[in-house]
């Protein structure tokens, strides 16, 4: 067929790793404000409202871009705004290393969440036109996985180096390593947009609009529950460093280390893990991957809780890795659940729309919510307490939308199988 033509002679897996690396620098770049929040929260003299705030000058502009970029992805060249954002975000970070003044790093943080935000919908997009969609929660889970280790590695190298060399160090290896991979991500060869399920080989979809998009009943419940998720998760991922300094009395250093080595820790195993169950569950019930999703939640969400009050470091420890596993069910359902219901050229914008609620109402809001709850209650426990509420409350929706699931994909699955007008 020329569908497996098409995907197999561009080498798939090295597409995967190429941008499983831009994810995981991405990643990295995103987490040195978090885990450097006390030494620059005392170098330019900030509350910790302010230092959330900072966090949000990428959560601010970051959702806008992301939607732009991924209307532009659906009509132009992903793999040339993947490049170009790679750029960005790399100088944008260097911008941040180098800011004498607090105007600067949030130019810098703002200029991150440009080129982030022209990286995932595109990304994303490419993988599910180059893996068929019975391999789509485990790639993403691969991909996602870089995200994490990315993620990890920015809370333990970003505190060990900010704490031993000062905390500009850590944003200037950021950059220097984006800047390295650019020549890798340009040098990919992609598919054709579709190739990896459209039986024509062609798409038959012209019109692309959010009014479209959202009259996608699955998408809507998708996109509610994201926001709850991407607030309570943000808060949590933001504040752990600081959380760590003054509840378990470590310094920079041990807290980015501890915090990165939970997250690498438990995603190697757990991010795969859920890849396939999601992919199992798909195989037997089309809302497979939101029945995971909503699992993942539920179970976690008792361990937040006994992580954010425990006095013990071994039971926070404990408690948090096993929450992390659970939570960790995110990457691998609700970027394929997107795809699984939107036609090829659709799913660069829907995902778009995804990242820009998600961020703007829920990752840019939750952190600098927390700081003004400890700046008025004096513990940064009784801020982070949200989460877990929040967190139910987004599983408790992607309940009620497996069914509208189900009726999506099998919606979607019929028009892919229809020919164009006028075909044989």
């Amino acid at each position: 067929m020329t569908l497996d033509l098409r995907v197999n002679h561009l080498r798939p897996h090295r597409i995967l790793f190429v941008l499983a690396c831009a994810n995981f620098l991405n990643a990295f770049d995103r987490q040195l404000v978090s885990v450097l929040a006390e030494p620059l929260r005392h170098h330019f003299n900030l509350s910790d409202l302010e230092i959330g705030w900072v966090n949000s000058a990428f959560e601010l502009v970051y959702p806008f871009f992301a939607v732009l970029l991924a209307f532009v992805a659906d009509r132009w060249s992903r793999h040339k705004i993947i490049t170009l954002s790679l750029a960005v975000w790399s100088s944008a970070t260097m911008v941040a290393g180098f800011a004498m003044r607090l105007p600067a790093l949030l130019i810098g943080r703002a200029g991150l969440g440009v080129g982030s935000g022209g990286y995932g919908p595109s990304g994303l997009a490419i993988l599910s036109d180059t893996f068929p969609p019975t391999q789509r929660s485990r790639v993403i889970a691969a991909h996602d996985l870089g995200m994490v280790l990315g993620s990890g590695a920015g809370a333990a190298i970003g505190g060990y180096v900010g704490y031993k060399l000062g905390w500009r160090y850590p944003f200037l290896i950021g950059a220097a390593l984006g800047f390295i991979l650019l020549p890798f991500i340009w040098s990919l060869r992609i598919p054709k947009r579709g190739a990896s399920e459209l039986k024509n080989g062609q798409s038959n979809l012209a019109k692309i609009s959010i009014s479209q998009l959202l009259k996608i009943v699955s998408l809507r419940y998708v996109y509610v529950a994201n926001v709850l998720f991407m607030a309570a998760t943000s808060a949590i991922v933001f504040w752990m460093p600081a959380f760590l300094v003054r509840q378990h009395d470590m310094n920079v250093s041990q807290a980015g280390l501890v915090a990165g080595v939970l997250q690498v820790t438990v995603a190697i195993v757990a991010i795969p893990i859920w890849g396939l169950i999601a992919d199992k569950w798909t195989m037997r019930t089309h809302g497979g991957k939101m029945l995971a999703l909503a699992v993942g939640y539920l179970v976690g969400t008792p361990f937040v809780v006994l992580a954010l009050t425990t006095s013990s470091v071994v039971g926070f420890a404990i408690f948090a890795l096993i929450a992390s596993a659970c939570y960790l069910a995110y990457f691998p359902c609700i970027g394929p659940q997107i795809h699984d219901v939107t036609h090829p050229d659709q799913r660069a914008s829907a995902l778009g729309i995804n990242i820009m609620l998600g961020h703007l109402l829920g990752a840019m809001l939750a952190p600098p919510l927390v700081g003004w709850i400890s700046d008025n209650t004096g513990g940064l426990t009784t801020g982070l307490i949200i989460s877990p509420v929040l967190a139910v409350a987004g599983a408790v929706v992607v309940l009620l939308g497996v069914r509208a699931a189900i009726a999506d994909r099998k919606k979607i699955v019929e028009l892919l199988d229809q020919p164009l007008p006028g075909a044989e």
